[in-house]
């Protein structure tokens, strides 16, 4: 198992969001399996930049509201 798979499934508890690109029917059909194993913040995306943008988003969301 590579370290860097090893790290991620560590401190899966950790996330707070999610963002996934599926460019096809067959990656949106992933997501819904995703979804079943992580109940907090994900949404799907078609492109990448979008989904950036909605992470970004959500965290500086979350910083302003730990500032104020």
């Amino acid at each position: 198992m590579p370290t860097d798979w090893l790290k991620f499934y560590k401190n899966r508890h950790k996330l707070e969001l999610y963002s996934i690109v599926a460019y096809n029917k067959n990656g949106l059909a992933s997501i819904i399996l995703e979804k079943m194993f992580f109940k907090d913040s994900i949404r799907q995306f078609t492109d990448l930049e979008s989904a950036i943008s909605w992470s970004l988003s959500k965290i500086s969301d979350k910083n302003d509201s730990l500032s104020a």
